[in-house]
């Protein structure tokens, strides 16, 4: 799902609806959090490259992420990083 450059603050809480998702670009943005991300447990791929994040946090539940995109935002802390 490409959602980049739609001044987004943050990630669609509707997400919850679409389970299966493999692929999801939010880049571009305005979002400062990463939640949100719950109900995708499939997500393989997340871009949220030029944003406002400073905390990598809530994606330790992605177990099938094999590519994440953070390029170009404020990343001061990480957490909820598994191994």
């Amino acid at each position: 799902m490409l959602l980049s450059h739609q001044k987004l603050k943050s990630i669609i809480f509707g997400l919850d609806d679409l389970k299966n998702l493999r692929k999801l670009n939010l880049s571009h943005n305005r979002i400062e959090k990463m939640e949100g991300l719950q109900q995708c447990k499939f997500l393989e791929e997340l871009n949220l490259e030029k944003n406002n994040i400073s905390n990598i946090e809530g994606i330790s539940h992605l177990f099938l992420l094999k590519k994440l995109e953070l390029g170009m935002n404020n990343i001061t802390k990480l957490e909820g990083i598994s191994k």
